[in-house]
């Protein structure tokens, strides 16, 4: 990846290098009107500082950046904490940004964390993020970096999951046991690690199991309440089925309120899928919940990054991917 340097934005503004570092720093020594003008342009470039540099490595900051998709959700709730839960043991303070589901803020918070000097970042990755650029520029400079819950295909950084596979596996499997035959899903998209795995966990339970899966019940949806109902209302007026199976913490929400709102008195659905929600069994109509262990992928996530923060040595870090059972 070709990324410009601060001299290379000098030279482009016909500003000084030391300008530039300013402005980058929010100094106050440099006008208003000079400062928009290079926020804009390094903006626009997508320019990523060198986090080394930033950094000054070797002089420990005592904080770590936590980047996740949202805070209105009880899961990364839950992670947050696990990662509290060991840097404040260690002295560390957390600053946490949350992308709402996009990448173009994704790519801003990062620069945010480390225009504020961080040690490292923990990173969940958006809905919406298939380009790698600005967590890639951070692994190539051996800027510590740990992606959790929702990772890239490459390696390169530790990714610490859990095993979506064998609990979506598991739950369905229940359910089957329980008497349940024909089943719908209603996903977000499939292009994220967790969200594919899931649904892979619950295929091929139902294949283990001898059971068909229609394609046409599986229903894919963004992160609009809409949509998960309209998705339910076709699955209900097409189809006869037992069960729903939600595979992330806001689409089994909207889709256990389109329930609510659509289900007919002569045909009760159940629901089963992901949600950390501690009230989920006394939600009308209930779901039967597949809860993540997201604290202790939390604290096992902030072990990896303080590690790898306190390694002087590169060849010492953490790099492998941890699977939580």
């Amino acid at each position: 990846m070709q990324n410009k340097t601060i001299k290379d934005i000098a030279k482009t503004l016909g500003v000084s290098t030391s300008t530039v570092s300013r402005a980058l720093s929010d100094n106050k020594e440099i006008s208003l009107k000079t400062k928009q003008k290079i926020l804009a342009y390094t903006k626009a470039i997508n320019y990523i500082p060198n986090p080394m540099a930033l950094s000054l490595r070797g002089k420990i900051n005592k904080s770590i950046a936590i980047v996740v998709p949202t805070l209105h959700n009880s899961f990364f709730s839950d992670v947050i904490a696990g990662i509290d839960s060991i840097a404040h043991k260690k002295g560390y303070h957390i600053i946490i940004f949350q992308t709402q589901e996009t990448y173009n803020r994704e790519v801003e918070e990062v620069l945010q964390a480390l225009g504020r000097r961080v040690d490292g970042i923990a990173i969940s990755l958006s809905g919406q993020t298939d380009n790698f650029d600005h967590v890639i520029k951070l692994i190539d400079d051996k800027f510590p970096i740990v992606f959790f819950d929702r990772v890239p295909t490459f390696e390169g950084a530790p990714r610490i999951t859990v095993d979506n596979f064998r609990l979506a596996y598991e739950c369905t499997q229940q359910m089957i046991d329980r008497g349940f035959k024909k089943f719908a899903h209603v996903a977000t998209p499939l292009n994220l690690n967790n969200i594919r795995e899931r649904h892979e966990g619950f295929v091929q339970c139902i294949k283990d199991n001898h059971l068909q899966f229609d394609k046409r019940l599986l229903k894919i949806c963004n992160y609009d309440p809409l949509q998960a109902h309209n998705a339910v209302k076709c699955l209900i007026e097409n189809f006869k089925i037992d069960a729903i199976f939600t595979s992330s913490d806001k689409i089994t929400i909207d889709t256990c309120r389109a329930l609510n709102d659509l289900m007919p008195n002569d045909h009760i659905i159940t629901q089963f899928g992901f949600t950390n929600l501690s009230t989920a069994d006394l939600i009308s109509p209930p779901i039967i919940s597949i809860k993540q262990p997201a604290f202790e992928l939390g604290a096992i996530t902030a072990e990896v990054l303080l590690h790898n923060i306190e390694t002087t040595e590169y060849e010492n870090w953490k790099t492998e991917d941890i699977k939580i059972n």
